[in-house]
């Protein structure tokens, strides 16, 4: 009888979640008794109230006016420029440099953002492990841009496998556009 390789606990798949979480795993093993595997999940309060962005009373003649964006990226230059060219662009945004302080200006906003804009890049999760969280946390799938100069085959795959639009740097044109279309969407959901 052949047994399939690889088909162990799924431990590998367990701790990602628990680190994208942030939920310490521990174990404790009883030679010839067995172990027992645990996941420390904090009692906290959950996040408040949020209400769904809307700019659709507010439009102006800019065409992006009213999208609530929240852009992550660990390098402060980069936040800054992205700021610059959204606002410049009728946008609301909102600037994180990492998952733990996306979840922090979410809260104090009281807000979920129209789109998320991640770097693959991050300094306490990659980007798309943010996206996945922050959309778990909202209880939604918010429209998300991945923002990366990693072009791999693996990567397009996970993205399409998730729903994450995948932007190649350098990405001023692409991005207006992009918003553009996903604002036209939201608009029509209305």
């Amino acid at each position: 009888m052949r047994v399939a390789s690889g088909l162990g606990l799924g431990l590998s798949i367990v701790e990602r979640i628990a680190r994208i979480l942030d939920h310490p795993i521990t174990l404790r093993s009883d030679p010839g008794k067995g172990s027992i595997f645990a996941l420390d999940v904090p009692v906290t309060a959950p996040m408040p109230a949020l209400k769904v962005a809307s700019g659709a009373g507010a439009r102006t003649s800019q065409a992006l006016a009213g999208l609530n964006v929240l852009a992550i990226d660990n390098e402060p230059a980069i936040l800054e420029g992205m700021t610059t060219l959204l606002t410049g662009w009728g946008c609301t945004i909102m600037t994180a440099s990492s998952l733990k302080e996306a979840e922090a200006v979410v809260r104090a906003a009281k807000t979920i953002p129209d789109v998320l804009l991640a770097d693959y890049h991050l300094d306490d999760a990659d980007g798309m492990e943010a996206i996945v969280a922050l959309r778990w946390k909202f209880g939604k799938p918010v429209p998300a841009v991945l923002i990366t100069a990693d072009r791999s085959p693996e990567l397009r795959a996970e993205t399409e496998e998730k729903q994450v639009t995948m932007l190649p740097k350098p990405l001023k044109p692409a991005l207006r556009a992009l918003l553009s279309q996903m604002l036209v969407r939201r608009d029509a959901a209305e």
